[in-house]
């Protein structure tokens, strides 16, 4: 049926009240003047059956701050106190985003009454049209085909809109987790505590120190061959290109200088170095930014005190 024709019945207790379109429906509903679970018909029906069954699945959102304002107040905390009391908060949180997502899954599972009874409806309607005389098609209309497809795609387009917002709750409980993750890795309960977890990330900040050393050094030892390499690029003698005696030694009086060849060479050379030096500078930034987190884990932590 379109939506504007109004052949919806409720029945309260044993008063009979209507008739009303979807659009009113949904509208009263959402209003709260009417509870989902309220017993409905319409002409064809054979028995009573609760809103819900007809109705997109119900938009359970959380009252939930924003994850930013969440994080934000984790890293202004410096009481073990205040720190228990947002972990308590978060987790908290995180089972309502939990449950609502498990809600609007558990709903979209299976399409509402409506929905089936419309593309029953819209099936027979078709069907009506096809028998109809060649003519009379011409002629005729398939308005209620199209305004039966119209409200299917309207209730398809609201369960969309509520799969949008389980992605939505979803993704905000896994963000979460990585806040509460880290209060559980990083936040000190005691002083005892944070003063292990000092210790403890001081030495694995010495230590990425070291590892950064060590990728500098390999990394200029290969600029400093492929400088070598670069300064007798070009160069041809008596027992080939390079110009050797062929154990690796040059000789500059037997040999002489192709710029062509050196141009071929230093480009080569330059593009061996830029693969060779590439692990190296990856693991440098890599310790870097491992090194900038440290850094804020422990000016984080040594701002805790009681209780």
């Amino acid at each position: 049926m379109p939506d504007e024709e109004r052949d919806y019945f409720l029945l309260t207790g044993s008063t009979e009240d209507g008739p009303f379109s979807v659009a009113e429906l949904q509208a009263m509903v959402a209003a709260g003047e009417v509870e989902r679970e309220t017993l409905y018909a319409r002409p064809g029906m054979t028995d009573w059956k609760p809103l819900s069954a007809m109705l997109p699945p119900e938009n359970q959102e959380p009252p939930l701050r924003d994850l930013n304002e969440i994080a934000t107040a984790l890293a202004a905390l410096s009481t073990y106190s205040a720190l228990e009391a947002w972990k308590q908060q978060a987790k908290k949180e995180k089972d309502q985003l939990d449950q609502a997502a498990d809600s609007i899954n558990h709903n979209l599972q299976f399409p509402s009454q409506e929905t089936i009874d419309l593309s029953e409806e819209l099936d027979r309607a078709k069907l009506e049209f096809k028998h109809q005389p060649l003519l009379k098609r011409i002629l005729g209309s398939n308005d209620a085909e199209k305004a039966i497809t119209a409200q299917i795609a309207a209730i398809e387009q609201a369960s969309a809109n509520l799969r949008a917002k389980m992605t939505e709750f979803q993704e905000t409980a896994a963000n979460l987790q990585k806040l509460i993750g880290f209060a559980a890795q990083f936040g000190p309960t005691t002083a005892a505590e944070k003063d292990l977890l000092v210790k403890n990330l001081t030495l694995q900040k010495k230590e990425l120190q070291v590892k950064k050393r060590e990728a500098s050094t390999a990394a200029a030892a290969i600029r400093r061959e492929a400088q070598t390499q670069s300064a007798h690029a070009g160069k041809r003698g008596l027992f080939g290109v390079t110009g050797s005696f062929g154990d690796g030694s040059f000789s500059d009086k037997l040999a002489w200088y192709d710029p062509s060849l050196a141009a071929d060479q230093r480009r080569a050379i330059r593009g061996a170095k830029e693969n060779a030096l590439r692990p190296y500078e990856s693991a440098k930034a890599e310790i870097d930014q491992q090194l900038i987190n440290l850094e804020k884990h422990l000016l984080w932590i040594k701002q805790f005190h009681g209780p």
